[in-house]
């Protein structure tokens, strides 16, 4: 009876929920200073492509003071994906004006996602070309569609993000509710077995 305790127990404590994070970029590798690279790293997912990352003392805010960001200049990019190639969901993302210099110009910015079965998403945000202050972010949802992603790309430039809202894709409940009742089956039936023996 014990085992079937420790079982039950075990088998309720593998059922995940998504748990949303944010990535602030926050950790420049030279604080107020930008800096370009290909590739950064944070809590789990890897940043690679071209692209600046910076340190500045208001960067987006609209859902999370942050002291970091990144900029697109003319011909950068970037994928997104995690560290472990394991699936991932993208919930919603700041995005800003690269400079004053462009001001009153609109700009388009697409998010081109592969899903873990290959499939295709196209996300297109717009921004609206106006800094008010020095940094001027606007938050932008990303639809349903962006689940269960292996991979995210942005092919855009003159712009900046910030505070990058996902999750890791959980074991699906309802697979893990079938791995429980699997388990507690084989418990019940290996049990019968050793009595009547």
């Amino acid at each position: 009876m014990n085992n079937l305790i420790k079982l039950i127990t075990l088998c309720f404590a593998t059922i995940s929920t998504a748990h949303a994070e944010i990535i602030t970029f926050d950790s420049p590798p030279c604080p107020k200073c930008g800096i370009h690279l290909s590739n950064y790293e944070e809590q789990g997912m890897l940043f690679t492509g071209d692209f600046t990352h910076y340190g500045m003392e208001n960067s987006g805010n609209a859902i999370n003071e942050s002291l970091g960001g990144v900029r697109f200049a003319y011909g950068d990019n970037m994928r997104i994906e995690s560290t472990d190639k394991s699936a991932f969901n993208l919930y919603s993302v700041e995005l800003a004006e690269y400079s004053t210099v462009f001001e009153g110009k609109q700009k388009t910015i697409i998010f081109e996602g592969v899903k873990m079965d290959s499939s295709t998403v196209t996300q297109t945000f717009s921004i609206d070309g106006f800094m008010n202050g020095v940094n001027d972010f606007e938050l932008f949802l990303f639809s349903e569609d962006f689940r269960n992603l292996a991979y995210v790309e942005i092919n855009s430039d003159i712009f900046s993000m910030d505070n990058l809202n996902y999750s890791a894709t959980p074991v699906p409940v309802p697979a893990t509710i079938v791995l429980f009742i699997s388990g507690i089956a084989g418990v019940f039936g290996f049990s019968r077995k050793k009595t009547a023996a």
